[in-house]
C-alpha cells in the first residue's frame, strides 16, 4: 500500500540476522515475498548475508535450503 514497510524492515532484519539465528520476514502473498526478497535482498547480500524466499509448492528440500539462509521471506501460510 506504499507506506514503506518493506524499506523500514530492512535495517531491523539485518541487525537481528547478525546474531546468526535467522530472521523471518512475513508478508501477505507469494508475489510480495518474492519481490521483497529480490529487492531488499540486494542490500542484505551486499552486507554479506544470505537471502531465502519460501513460496507455495516448494519441495521440503527447497524449503530447508531457504530456511537455512540468514534472512528468509515468506507468507504467514508458510
Amino acid at each position: 500500500t506504499g507506506e514503506g514497510k518493506t524499506l523500514v524492515g530492512t535495517l531491523p532484519a539485518y541487525l537481528n540476522a547478525l546474531s546468526g539465528k535467522g530472521v523471518h520476514l512475513i508478508t501477505v502473498n507469494d508475489y510480495l515475498a518474492e519481490r521483497d526478497s529480490e529487492m531488499m535482498g540486494r542490500v542484505h547480500k551486499f552486507l554479506g548475508l544470505t537471502i531465502g524466499c519460501i513460496v507455495a509448492n516448494m519441495t521440503p528440500a527447497q524449503r530447508r535450503e531457504q530456511y537455512a539462509c540468514d534472512i528468509t521471506y515468506g507468507t504467514n501460510n508458510e
